[in-house]
């Protein structure tokens, strides 16, 4: 049995071995995406702009560069702040042709238009006249 145990060991790993040396095979997704600089570009600034906007989001993601700004969520200033936010960018996103983006990339604008949307839709929800909330507040956070 032990014989059988090192047998099956040993041909595990030289399988491991030979498959994971074969060369890599282009991912044609990958090289459809590479087109649309746009659209990445999109995204790229769509993340970027939250983590200024969201500071306490960017610090839980890792990023420090924004652990100097605390902004005021329950003031009009921020709601306009995100209104202009989510709305630029479900505009800019109009924009965008679905016959240009691959596969993956018209999932992800499907995606990013529902968050714009629904985060458009929160901010006629009046959430700061409610008492402060006991799972989901900033002071926990802090």
């Amino acid at each position: 049995m032990n014989k059988l145990f090192h047998l099956f060991c040993g041909c595990s790993f030289l399988m491991l071995t030979l498959f994971a040396c074969q060369p890599e095979t282009k991912n044609t997704e990958t090289s459809i995406s590479t087109k649309n600089m746009m659209f990445d570009q999109l995204l790229q600034d769509y993340y970027e702009a939250g983590l200024k906007l969201k500071p306490i989001e960017a610090t839980m993601a890792g990023d420090n560069r924004y652990n100097h700004l605390f902004p005021n969520f329950l003031s009009d200033e921020y709601r306009l702040d995100l209104r202009t936010y989510y709305g630029n960018y479900l505009s800019r996103l109009s924009k965008i042709s679905d016959s240009d983006l691959s596969d993956t990339e018209q999932i992800s604008k499907k995606l990013l238009k529902w968050e714009c949307e629904i985060n458009l839709a929160e901010l006629e929800f009046r959430k700061d006249l409610f008492p402060i909330d006991q799972m989901w507040t900033v002071n926990l956070m802090v």
